[in-house]
């Protein structure tokens, strides 16, 4: 079976599920969890040109969503 990533499953289970966000929002809210990684939503996204898995979806430059389809496949 396929593991999420310890990243996402922390975006998951915030407050930011239910809404889009940025990069700079889960930073706010999950403690800086991108400092160090501010591409990992980019990389994530629907349609990454590197086949990651698609855990986000792009609404607008730097704005994305959870992709609920990923998570209902899951």
């Amino acid at each position: 079976m396929k593991k999420r990533s310890l990243i996402f499953e922390i975006i998951l289970n915030s407050s930011l599920k239910e809404k889009s966000f940025s990069v700079k929002d889960i930073n706010k809210f999950c403690n800086n969890l991108l400092f160090k990684s501010p591409s990992f939503i980019s990389k994530h996204s629907i349609d990454n040109p590197g086949g990651y898995s698609e855990y986000f979806k792009r609404i607008s430059r730097g704005i994305y969503v959870i992709n609920k389809t990923y998570i209902n496949n899951f």
